[in-house]
């Protein structure tokens, strides 16, 4: 006991094993994967920012250049960035802590088994799963923008049905179902004169499933999922996000088409996640899990196109 600040302690031999227990504890939970939380696999990321950094500076597109024939010894070459816009976007910090009484640690040494590494884990999928939801949706207070919802991506609005009554997949036919598909991954090409071309689609579950079981063709041999992929090429990745279900204009549904390009659009994450030295607070020695990010640039707007409601 430190007669100063009333902390119990751990003795020299105790530290050591609390040490090599963290060691094996934080690499353990570097390696945790979980595949349901899906930004950082169907968006590019980078981690190219200063960690220290407080802003990111880029720029957004409307158009891309043009290039042209050009004469020899000529000077008057076209640029390729003049619908360029400056915007600032701000670096915020993730953060959440686990911990481990002196008991707890005591107890695991003297029983010779390792320190539960769930809290650890759990610390980790706290930040994973807040860096998901940021990725997609950004986070108005703090200024960070998102993916589906970010400023200046371009709206593809379906058809209503034969009936003129909805535009829910759910009373359309599948014939209608795949006119707007098509319209949403043409959209973008249309826009820019063929410029950008979207190679990803990303749906609610519910409407994935749908492409994934409902008949289609003369003789209902394929579903339709099987008829785009057989069909569009250019689509090289078609994908349910889970929260797309209510990401919609008055909390219905959207799907996004768009290319899977860091050119077009990044994840910004300056520090990937990192544990801190332990600290002893009263007879609990708490470990600060850290992760910075700068929410999802869209570099391209006219690159990303959304359809609601479907």
């Amino acid at each position: 006991m430190n007669p100063n600040n009333n902390e119990m302690r751990l003795d020299a031999g105790e530290q050591v094993f609390f040490d090599e227990q963290l060691a094996l504890i934080k690499s353990r939970t570097y390696d945790v994967q979980h595949k349901a939380l899906k930004a950082l696999t169907l968006l590019p990321v980078s981690t190219e920012q200063d960690p220290g950094a407080t802003h990111i500076i880029y720029r957004s597109y409307d158009k891309v250049g043009m290039a042209k024939i050009i004469a020899d010894y000529a000077n008057d070459f076209p640029r390729a960035d003049i619908g360029g816009v400056e915007h600032s976007s701000p670096v915020k910090d993730l953060g959440v802590s686990y911990g481990y009484s002196v008991k707890e640690i005591r107890r695991a040494q003297k029983a010779g088994v390792a320190l539960d590494a769930k809290r650890a884990e759990a610390a980790r999928r706290a930040i994973d799963e807040k860096q998901d939801t940021i990725a997609w949706k950004g986070d108005a207070k703090s200024g960070l923008p998102g993916f589906w919802n970010h400023e200046g991506i371009s709206e593809y609005v379906a058809a209503m049905n034969a009936g003129n009554t909805s535009r829910a997949w759910a009373d359309k036919t599948a014939d209608e179902i795949l006119a707007d598909f098509a319209g949403l991954i043409t959209t973008a090409p249309e826009n820019t004169n063929g410029i950008e071309q979207p190679d990803t689609v990303i749906l609610p579950l519910s409407l994935y499933n749908k492409l994934m079981t409902t008949p289609y063709g003369s003789n209902r041999d394929k579903t339709l999922m099987g008829f785009i992929r057989d069909n569009f090429p250019q689509i090289t990745r078609i994908d349910w996000v889970s929260d797309l279900s209510t990401a919609g204009a008055g909390g219905g549904s959207r799907v996004v088409a768009y290319a899977r390009d860091p050119l077009k659009v990044e994840v910004q994450i300056p520090q990937r996640f990192e544990q801190m030295p332990p600290q002893l607070t009263g007879m609990v020695y708490d470990i600060n899990c850290l992760q910075s990010t700068g929410g999802t640039l869209v570099y391209y707007p006219m690159s990303v196109v959304f359809c609601d409601g479907l």
